[in-house]
């Protein structure tokens, strides 16, 4: 706290009085007295570096030293002997790290990433490290911390291409996930064209081939939205590239064996017919009630999904409600799109998914928005009461999303059901 203090003191060239007047502090008491500062300090500290707050928090009370992460090479060991015991090192993390992702433990599998990035001496590990950070933080639904270190990865420079291609997919998706769809174009473009030169050799190569095409198709789905001038476009790229990645993983999961591929197969069938609806390929009606049968029968089913299934049929509903509030009239739009909306909460409160919340929210207010808007009435908005927390949640990792949270905290009636009231 003290340095950061001096530094603020030093890059703005004052006086002692006039840092205590910028922090609002007795000049003979400009450091804080405890290693907790209240908020109040901590924001015209911030003023005062021209740092973000968030950024200050970190420095106070971030998880990790940034001087803990370097890793001197004390012994003077060769490069050739730091590099295998890197791999030593990335192959024990990995086996450790891949168990806590299979089992959904993203705190677990964070720690582990991190450990991994303390060992590691050279740039190749250290760059991957930091792709397993980001993932673990990208699983917990810290979109904005999963980029940060995905760029930090990305910084590193005797990295090998599939490391940087692994970065890369990553720190798009994450972009994507917050609706910052331009730099998610732009990592997927690099990618793409980095396999378009080099076709895969490896699994792992086609898998990520795949996804990142499936992350582009879904920015431009987006896109379409945003820039109805380009929407025929957007959307007829967005099924070019989902049934691209479809292919990809429907030949990955037989070659495998691996029937949770076929879940991300079904999210890319979703994303087209919604796409090929808006194009005029298929009639919207029959698409929004077909998506919705097909739904509310899996997810109702003896045996419910699970992982990329489950998945799928949340962001099929997510599909669904784009294309009812868009092509449905009056009250059939408002009990189809409610349908959808209910399933996708249950999606993603089982995957505890924040994107898919962001999204499910989002639908939500345009819904009561659009029936206020076409029958001229107050309409109350009203919400089960657990979803508060969720809402707050999801303002604090989606910043596109913080207009729309506070709004449907500050209007919504939020009702506990007997359930939550017992609890």
């Amino acid at each position: 706290m003290h340095n950061l203090v001096d530094l603020a003191r030093t890059t703005r060239k004052w006086t002692r009085a006039q840092l205590a007047e910028a922090l609002g502090r007795d000049p003979t008491k400009v450091y804080p007295e405890s290693a907790n500062p209240k908020a109040d300090y901590l924001i015209s500290l911030a003023k005062a570096l021209e740092w973000p707050v968030g950024d200050v928090i970190e420095a106070v009370w971030g998880e990790d030293d940034p001087r803990a992460r370097l890793n001197a090479n004390k012994k003077g060991q060769s490069h050739a002997e730091l590099v295998e015991q890197d791999r030593a090192s990335a192959a024990q993390h990995w086996q450790q790290w891949n168990k806590h992702h299979v089992a959904g433990s993203h705190r677990d599998a964070l720690a582990t990433a991190r450990g991994l990035f303390k060992a590691a001496h050279t740039d190749e590990y250290k760059a991957y490290a930091s792709h397993l950070e980001a993932a673990a933080l990208e699983g917990m639904g810290q979109y904005a911390k999963s980029a940060e270190v995905a760029r930090r990865g990305l910084e590193y420079a005797a990295v090998s291409p599939r490391t940087r291609n692994a970065l890369r997919a990553g720190l798009a998706n994450a972009w994507y996930s917050m609706w910052e769809l331009a730099p998610a174009l732009g990592e997927c473009e690099v990618v793409i064209a980095y396999y378009e030169k080099n076709p895969p050799d490896k699994r792992v190569d086609w898998k990520r081939r795949a996804f990142v095409r499936y992350v582009r198709g879904n920015v431009r789905r987006r896109l379409a939205v945003i820039e109805p001038d380009m929407a025929d476009e957007h959307y007829a790229r967005a099924i070019e590239d989902l049934n691209f990645a479809s292919t990809v993983y429907e030949d990955l999961a037989n070659e495998l064996e691996d029937s949770s591929l076929l879940g991300i197969v079904n999210t890319c069938l979703g994303g087209v017919m919604e796409a090929e609806a808006e194009l005029g390929k298929r009639n919207a009606a029959n698409t929004i009630h077909e998506m919705l049968e097909s739904t509310t029968a899996a997810l109702g089913a003896e045996q419910p999904p699970v992982g990329d299934w489950l998945e799928s049929w949340g962001w099929w509903s997510i599909f669904g409600s784009n294309m009812a509030l868009r092509h449905l009239k009056g009250a059939e739009a408002q009990q189809v799109t409610k349908r959808f909306l209910n399933h996708g909460l249950v999606v993603a409160e089982q995957l505890d998914h924040w994107a898919m919340r962001e999204r499910i929210f989002t639908l939500q207010l345009a819904l009561h928005e659009t029936l206020v808007g076409s029958t001229g009435f107050e309409i109350p908005f009203v919400l089960p009461g657990s979803q508060r927390r969720s809402v707050f949640g999801t303002i604090g990792r989606i910043p596109r999303f913080r207009e729309q949270g506070w709004q449907i905290l500050e209007t919504a009636q939020f009702v506990e059901t007997a359930e939550e009231v017992a609890r």
